[in-house]
């Protein structure tokens, strides 16, 4: 791992690889977490990678990380993925997919994402 953040009160911890991961059935992916749980990874390789031979730009590099941070978090905030075009819950299978959702939740998505919260803390809305 190249480095990773754990966040003393949730207890998250969000590590950056320098290599790929895979999955079974997936050539793959740009990220891997578990569900509920606390630990998510994101591999940082193809993220930094070009489309059609052009290099990104470190912002577009940065856009990718984070969206794919909170995607990951997502999932350990006990999300799936999301049909919603726009949502940073989207599955991406490619990095032009990753670049065209937005860093945000759809309003679907975040209001679970807040219940899941409010019902990790023990409080319902």
């Amino acid at each position: 791992m190249l480095c990773g953040y754990r966040n003393r009160e949730t207890g998250r911890v969000l590590g950056l690889v320098e290599g790929d991961c895979y999955v079974e059935s997936l050539n793959f992916v740009f990220g891997l977490a578990t569900r509920g749980g606390r630990e998510a990874l994101i591999a940082l390789p193809r993220l930094r990678a070009g489309i059609a031979g052009r290099r990104p730009d470190p912002k577009t590099i940065d856009n990718r990380i984070l969206k794919e941070a909170l995607h990951e978090l997502g999932h350990n905030w006990g999300l799936d993925h999301c049909n919603n075009p726009d949502c940073v819950m989207r599955f991406s299978l490619t990095l032009a997919e990753v670049d065209e959702k937005s860093s945000s939740f759809c309003k679907q998505c975040a209001v679970k994402r807040e219940s899941k919260i409010l019902e990790r803390d023990g409080n319902t809305a």
